[in-house]
């Protein structure tokens, strides 16, 4: 279906009321500006990464792999755990984080796919 964002004014109300039926759901649209503005940081995007590419890794090893401060690290897998995008379990002392879904590794892959168009 061809859309045209140019429109003749005796048309505009009809085209305009059409338009917004098409839109997102207000709760569908906050929950996906949420997701987008949580993956807005380039730690928070090497953390997912490093989680589809290796099933759990120790919240420690997270400040040596990224060369980040402690609390920066806990911040950004605070951000990504509030999101609900990854798990953390307890071992005796040591605490791993792994994605929630398996589903998030295709959405990580495409983010940066998308990134090489940019």
């Amino acid at each position: 279906m061809k859309l045209d964002y140019c429109y003749e004014d005796h048309h505009k109300d009809e085209e305009v009321a059409r338009l917004q039926k098409k839109m997102l759901p207000e709760d569908v649209a906050i929950d996906c500006a949420y997701l987008m503005k949580s993956l807005g940081d380039k730690n928070r995007i090497n953390i997912l990464y490093l989680l589809t590419q290796i099933d759990k890794i120790c919240a420690s090893e997270f400040s040596d792999i990224l060369q980040i401060s402690q609390p920066l690290t806990s911040h950004q897998l605070r951000i990504l755990k509030q999101m609900d995008l990854i798990k953390c379990s307890k071992k005796g002392k040591s605490v791993y984080y792994s994605l929630k879904e398996k589903t998030m590794k295709p959405l990580v892959e495409t983010i940066i796919k998308l990134s090489d168009l940019i």
